[in-house]
């Protein structure tokens, strides 16, 4: 598949992004919107699983939420089968929720704050 191809499947994915600090959700919404990415943002996981359906895409979510944590957002998605390639970030890394996160089936764990370049 030729680099235009990829780059035009891949524009064509949703980037679902979690947090509830807002600065930071609007930051990322805004980074990719501007990479031409089509995109989604929400303050809280319950948020996210109240409009989950079958879109294909990324997710990128906090890991520390009030009500429902990223863990068991990802939990819940394992669960109901809702599988897609999930980025935690956190401000609050321990090696133990990072390696949690990746036995649940996170593909990437970034702390906060955290160069856009890593994005």
């Amino acid at each position: 598949m030729n680099q235009t191809l990829l780059d035009e499947k891949i524009l064509k994915n949703t980037i679902f992004i979690i947090d509830d600090d807002n600065d930071i959700l609007q930051s990322l919404v805004s980074f990719f919107e501007m990479k031409g990415f089509k995109v989604q943002g929400f303050s809280s996981a319950l948020d996210y699983l109240k409009a989950l359906d079958d879109t294909q895409g990324l997710l990128i979510s906090d890991v520390s939420m009030p009500e429902m944590n990223g863990l068991e957002m990802l939990e819940k998605l394992n669960e109901i089968q809702q599988l897609r390639p999930v980025l935690f970030m956190t401000g609050f890394a321990t090696i133990k929720t990072a390696i949690k996160a990746m036995q649940l089936g996170a593909t990437d764990f970034i702390e906060k704050p955290f160069s856009t370049k890593y994005l």
